[in-house]
């Protein structure tokens, strides 16, 4: 019995050490200072008077970086995961699974490391609200995780497993996340660009309405 407590001690405790850890490098680096912020806005191709929208979690934001090249940009942002009582921010939030705001306003919109925390089902959901919003013809960037090519990329998505559920997690591991895009009603849908994090590798997506 002694034993088997042990045992079950130490587990707990390394599980405790990898998430400490991962969430760690997960909100502190990937999210907030991520190699994959750069390329995502260099391939928005703005052009001045741009309505934009972008959808994103906390830490993954771009627009500081987008407004300071381009300011004047018509920008939006939506948090779909804010502080718990935090006071409302925008004009557009993502509530009871939709977004606050009419159709066909936005010329792009980008999703910003956003799908990878939702499960399959809310994923599909707010994929459809980001078509619905946008203008005929705008166009949809994501960047998020994708399979890994090395045996270290892996890393970061056994923490999202754990962290999020496999059923989240388990899209990104296989590289087969972008066919919910497609489900969304989304055309002309390609690999922009990849971006090898030490531990992750991250890919550019863009798609059409």
């Amino acid at each position: 019995m002694i034993t088997r407590a042990f045992k079950r001690s130490v587990e707990a405790c390394r599980f405790f050490i990898f998430r400490t850890g991962f969430d760690w490098y997960y909100h502190g680096f990937v999210l907030r200072d991520g190699a994959w912020r750069t390329p995502l806005v260099a391939r928005l191709n703005i052009r001045e008077g741009e309505r934009i929208l972008e959808v994103h979690g906390r830490g993954s934001c771009v627009a500081a970086d987008i407004i300071q090249r381009h300011p004047k940009t018509q920008f939006t942002l939506v948090d779909v995961d804010p502080p718990l009582n935090a006071p409302k921010t925008g004009s557009i939030a993502f509530e009871h699974n939709r977004l606050t705001c009419n159709g066909g306003q936005f010329d792009k919109v980008i999703c910003s490391m956003v799908l990878h925390p939702l499960s399959p089902a809310l994923r599909r959901v707010l994929l459809g609200e980001l078509r619905g919003v946008l203008r005929n013809g705008g166009k949809l960037y994501v960047a998020d995780f994708d399979a890994p090519v090395e045996k270290r990329q892996g890393t970061i998505l056994r923490g999202l497993a754990s962290k999020f559920g496999y059923e989240s997690a388990a899209s990104h591991s296989h590289g087969t996340w972008t066919s919910t895009v497609e489900k969304a009603g989304f055309t002309h849908i390609k690999r922009l660009h990849t971006v090898p994090e030490w531990h992750s590798r991250v890919t550019i997506v863009r798609a059409r309405r």
